[in-house]
């Protein structure tokens, strides 16, 4: 098992270098644990085979080496220094190299005799550094414990136990470990910086998107002001510049004049009810319109009545489409107040059938008068006109009757 990780001078200060670094010091408790476990199991295995003070000598040792780099270890995590300074980083490593010679020299402390024994300490040793290669530490700790144990125990199989072919293929046996260890490092911090790539795309996309979607709210703002203006120009705006001017040349009585700053103001009243949060409700939009004309009607003499049935929501229905059924609506009834001389208005909503050609159902908005009505749409002035347009911008249809009394359906589909 590996030691505590080193700071690696030779080894470029990357990202993924230094969260193995933070993964390995964390792990320290249990991996220094370990292997001083595995150290007093290794040398009890051995004094079963042969009583020797060599064996008892390098199971302290490996206990006060590992004891050592512990307490380095907890001071530095005490003293909260957030890694290993260059002082620190060389007495790791050298405690590393210590732990590793020590697995090493196992070799020649155990009796030669039988000569099985001098290959269980090449295999113990082998076993360390297969841990240790396993393990989240530096190239530079792997090195420090590895080249000295390899070196160490393959010197051990030929000149102490003399076998000099085990000796050789432990050599190779445990450099095939180092390198193995080796690669695993590199896996690891490719894998490590492979996912800190790919949290900061992820990052960059989020903030990417952020701006999007900031930029795509003001330019909703910025298109929903210029519908604003347009709407306040085109129709407020120009119904009060020619009724100022009908004033000024005295076209106007003080009738007239109120009745057109009356319409001027539904139509300011219209804009601002289009702008509420009716969650798409159309019921709620028509009731808003009734108290809006309702006073005014009941003025003229005009009865009105409201039949509103239940119907799905209109999810595409915003704030610009709710404002064109307003004003076909407002329209329509002032259309009744205006010409039609009628003594009832009325108004229904509900499920309809699309008409044109069209299948499937929609949602059909009437209003309905008892009024005179007219027989030539053309001589009808340009109102009519409008509310054809209107629908037209927000994909529904109108029909419009006029015989006895007149009769406006407005269509919307159910979906656009």
């Amino acid at each position: 098992m590996s030691a505590a990780d080193a700071a690696d001078p030779m080894d470029p200060a990357g990202r993924g270098r230094r969260e193995l670094l933070r993964m390995s010091l964390s792990a320290w408790p249990s991996s220094l644990a370990g292997v001083a476990l595995m150290a007093l199991v290794v040398a009890a295995s051995f004094l079963a085979f042969a009583s020797s003070r060599a064996i008892w000598l390098w199971a302290v040792a490996c206990l006060l080496t590992y004891g050592a780099h512990a307490l380095m270890l907890l001071v530095m995590q005490r003293r909260r220094t957030g890694g290993l300074t260059p002082a620190l980083a060389r007495a790791n490593l050298f405690l590393g190299a210590t732990g590793g010679s020590l697995w090493g020299s196992l070799t020649w402390v155990v009796p030669t005799e039988p000569p099985s024994l001098p290959l269980m300490a090449a295999l113990a040793c082998g076993v360390q550094l297969l841990g240790t290669a396993r393990s989240p530490s530096s190239m530079a700790m792997l090195r420090a414990i590895g080249l000295p144990g390899v070196v160490l125990a393959s010197a051990g199989l030929v000149w102490h136990a003399q076998l000099p072919l085990a000796g050789a293929t432990a050599f190779v046996l445990m450099l095939m470990i180092v390198r193995h260890g080796r690669q695993v490092r590199l896996g690891l911090i490719e894998s490590i910086e492979q996912r800190h790539r790919v949290e900061a795309l992820s990052e960059e996309v989020q903030r990417q998107q952020a701006r999007l979607l900031a930029a795509e709210r003001d330019q909703a703002v910025l298109n929903e002001r210029q519908r604003l203006l347009r709407d306040m120009h085109d129709g407020l705006g120009a119904s009060l510049v020619s009724a100022l001017k009908m004033i000024e040349l005295g076209q106007l009585t003080l009738d007239e004049a109120a009745s057109v700053l009356h319409e001027c103001l539904d139509d300011l009243r219209l804009v601002i009810d289009s702008l509420e949060p009716i969650e798409h409700n159309l019921v709620t939009l028509l009731a808003t319109l009734r108290y809006r004309l309702g006073g005014r009607l009941d003025r003229a003499g005009i009865a009105i009545e409201w039949s509103m049935n239940e119907i799905p929501v209109l999810a595409w229905m915003n704030a610009p489409e709710a404002l064109e059924v307003l004003r076909i609506v407002q329209e329509a009834l002032t259309n009744v107040l205006k010409h039609s001389r009628a003594r009832r208005v009325r108004v229904t909503l509900g499920l309809g059938v699309r008409t044109g050609g069209e299948t499937g159902e929609s949602v059909c908005l009437t209003i309905e008068d008892n009024g005179m009505g007219f027989k030539d749409e053309s001589r009808s002035g340009r109102g009519l006109k409008h509310m054809r347009h209107r629908a037209q911008l927000i994909g529904a249809t109108l029909e419009i009757t006029a015989s006895e009394g007149t009769r406006v359906d407005l269509r919307l589909p159910l979906q656009r």
